[in-house]
C-alpha cells in the first residue's frame, strides 16, 4: 500500500497483527559519517518475535532515514530479499536493479549474492557482500578485517592444512582473502570472537578443531576434496542489517534486522590464495542461520538473462506467503539425513513430447555399456530404473555427478568423454564436441516430473559443459536459474516446482504422491 504523506512521518505495512507506526528522520552524511542504528533486541517464543528496533532505508545519494518500529511480528511472516547472480569472475549477471549492473549475460552463473551492512551509533555503515548457500547445513561465515589468503609456494603442499597457517613464514605467499575487494569485511567494531571452547563439531559436519590463533579457538573446513580450506573464529556480532531489496526505479534500499547477538565465524584464514568472494550464509538443512532466524521455508525465484528476456529480479523468499506455490505444478517429498535429498530418475536430452518420461529416459538415449564405446551403439534392454540421490547447492557452479554408471550416460548421451582438470586434479569434466548443436537437457524428477534447461544452459564454449565429477550428486546453480522456481518446505519436507520449463507426466500414481497435473 502507498501513501502520500509528510516525510515527517510515514505509516506502514499495516496487518491484523501489526500496525508500525514510522517516524523518519532524514540525516545527510557522506560515507565517513556515522549512522545512528539501535541494537536489534527480540524474544522468541512459539508463535511471535517481539519486535522493538531500528530500521534504516540507506538511498543512494549517502542520506540515512531512521525509522522507529516497535510491535508484534509473526515468526511466519514472509521476508523478500533482493539477490544477484555472480559469474566465476565476480561480475554481475542480469544485476538489473542495482548501480553496479554489468552486462553479463552469456555467463554461467557461480554465485547467488546477497549484500549485508553494519552501522551503530559509533561507527560509519560498511557493506558487505555474501553468498548465500544452500549446500552449506551449517555456519555463517564473514571476512574478519585480518582475514588473509595463504597460498603454499610447494604445489605439493595440502590445501587443507589440520592446523590453522600464521601465513607469515617462508612456507606461504599470502593476501587478503579477497584481494579485489580489501573493503569488504566484518569491522571489529561490529563483532566479538567467542571466549570458551565448544567442539567444532557443533558448528557444522565439515568443521574440526585447527588449533589457535592470537588465543582464540579454530575451527577447520575442508572442501571439495581438499581442493580449499577455510578456517574461522567462532563469534557474535550485533547490529547487522540483510539487504532486503528496493523498488524499480527509486534509490531507497531497505534492510532487515538480523537477531542481535547473531553467531557466525570470523574467518581468519583461507587456503589457498584465490581472488574470490568468501563470506558464506548457509541456508541448508537446519543451517546455524536458519535456527536463529527461525525460517521454515525458502523460495528461489531466479532467472538467468539467457533463459528469458524478462528484466525481473533474482528473489530470495525466507517463509514465502502460501498463495505463492500452492498452485505448484508440481511436488516431492524430500529425505533430510544431513542434506535436502531429492531423488532423479536420470536426464535424457532434446525436446520433451509429453509422453512417459521414463521411455524417453530408457529407449531414447540410456547409455548401454556393450556398445557405449563401441562403434555402432544401440538402446539398452533395460527395463526398470534407479533412482539417483541429488541434493540442491546455489555455491556449486555446475552438475556434479558422483555416481558412475550415471557418469557414462551422459558420456554416451552426448558423444562426450570426461577428461581431468588437470594434470594433478582428480576432477573431470565432461567435454563435447565444440561444433555440435547442444539439445536440450531434460532432468527427470521421481516420479515422472520433468524440468528443462535449453542447451547453452549446460553446453559451454569450446565444448565444455557444467557436468563435473564429484563427492555426491549435485544440481546447482545454473539448474537453480533455469526459470525453474522453487520453494523448499522443511516443515513437511516438501518440495514445490513451477515456472514454464516443468511439466508433470499425467500418469496414474502421480496424484498418490501428492501431485499436481498441469
Amino acid at each position: 500500500m502507498s501513501i502520500s504523506i509528510p516525510s515527517c512521518m510515514i505509516l506502514i505495512w499495516s496487518t491484523p497483527f501489526f500496525l508500525i507506526l514510522l517516524f523518519v528522520f532524514p540525516l545527510i552524511i557522506t560515507n565517513n559519517s556515522a549512522a545512528s542504528i539501535s541494537t536489534f533486541q527480540s524474544k522468541h517464543d512459539d508463535q511471535q518475535l517481539i519486535v522493538s528496533q531500528e530500521i534504516i532505508i540507506l538511498e543512494e545519494n549517502g542520506t540515512f532515514l531512521r525509522t522507529r518500529l516497535t510491535g508484534r511480528r509473526r515468526r511466519e511472516d514472509e521476508i523478500s530479499i533482493l539477490v544477484q547472480l555472480w559469474d566465476l569472475q565476480g561480475n554481475i549477471i542480469n544485476g538489473t536493479t542495482t548501480s553496479d549492473t554489468t552486462n553479463n549475460n552469456n555467463s554461467i552463473p557461480r554465485y547467488l549474492v546477497g549484500r549485508i551492512i553494519y552501522s551503530n551509533s559509533s561507527s560509519s555503515s560498511h557493506h558487505h557482500h555474501f553468498t548465500f548457500d544452500l549446500g552449506n547445513p551449517g555456519m555463517t561465515t564473514f571476512l574478519d578485517p585480518k582475514c588473509r589468503g595463504c597460498d603454499p609456494y610447494n604445489s605439493t603442499t595440502t590445501h587443507c592444512p589440520s592446523i590453522v597457517p600464521l601465513c607469515d613464514d617462508d612456507d606461504y605467499h599470502h593476501d587478503y582473502c579477497w584481494p579485489s575487494h580489501r573493503d569488504e569485511y566484518l569491522p571489529y567494531s561490529s563483532f566479538q570472537y567467542s571466549s570458551g571452547h565448544v567442539p567444532c563439531t557443533h558448528y557444522g559436519d565439515k568443521a574440526t578443531d585447527a588449533g589457535t590463533i592470537h588465543g582464540y579457538q579454530v575451527c577447520r573446513m575442508c572442501f571439495d576434496s581438499g581442493d580449499h580450506s577455510r578456517y574461522f573464529i567462532p563469534s557474535q556480532a550485533n547490529d547487522l542489517f540483510l539487504f532486503s531489496g528496493e523498488k524499480q526505479g527509486e534509490t531507497q534500499h531497505v534492510f532487515y534486522p538480523l537477531p542481535s547477538p547473531f553467531t557466525f565465524g570470523a574467518l581468519i584464514r583461507t587456503v589457498p590464495l584465490q581472488d574470490r568472494i568468501w563470506s558464506n550464509i548457509g541456508i541448508g538443512y537446519h543451517s546455524s542461520f536458519l535456527n536463529q532466524t527461525g525460517f521454515k521455508s525458502i523460495q528461489f525465484v531466479l532467472q538467468h538473462p539467457m533463459r528469458s528476456s524478462s528484466t525481473r529480479a533474482n528473489i530470495l523468499r525466507f517463509n514465502p506467503r502460501l498463495e505463492r506455490y500452492m498452485h505448484a505444478t508440481a511436488t516431492q517429498r524430500y529425505r533430510t539425513p544431513h542434506h535436502r535429498v531429492h531423488q532423479l530418475d536420470g536426464f535424457f536430452f532434446g525436446p520433451y513430447n509429453g509422453e512417459d518420461p521414463t521411455l524417453s529416459i530408457l529407449n531414447n538415449n540410456y547409455y548401454d555399456p556393450t556398445t557405449a564405446f563401441s562403434e555402432e551403439r544401440t538402446t539398452t534392454a533395460t527395463t526398470t530404473i534407479q533412482p539417483f540421490d541429488f541434493i540442491m547447492d546455489t555455491g556449486d557452479g555446475g552438475i556434479c555427478i558422483a555416481d558412475p554408471l550415471l557418469k557414462n550416460q551422459l558420456a554416451y548421451m552426448t558423444g562426450g568423454k570426461w577428461v581431468p582438470e588437470n594434470v594433478v586434479s582428480t576432477v573431470e569434466h565432461l567435454v563435447i564436441d565444440p561444433l555440435a548443436r547442444a539439445s536440450d537437457l531434460n532432468l527427470v524428477f521421481t516420479p515422472g516430473i520433468v524440468v528443462t534447461m535449453k542447451g547453452y544452459m549446460w553446453a559451454l564454449p569450446f565444448g565444455r559443459t557444467i557436468f563435473v565429477t564429484c563427492e555426491i550428486n549435485v544440481l546447482g546453480l545454473p539448474f537453480m536459474a533455469s526459470g525453474v522456481e522453487l520453494v523448499f518446505d522443511d516443515t513437511n519436507k516438501m518440495l514445490f516446482m513451477m515456472g514454464e520449463n516443468v511439466h508433470v507426466w499425467n500418469r496414474t500414481d502421480v496424484e498418490s504422491f501428492g501431485m499436481r497435473t498441469s
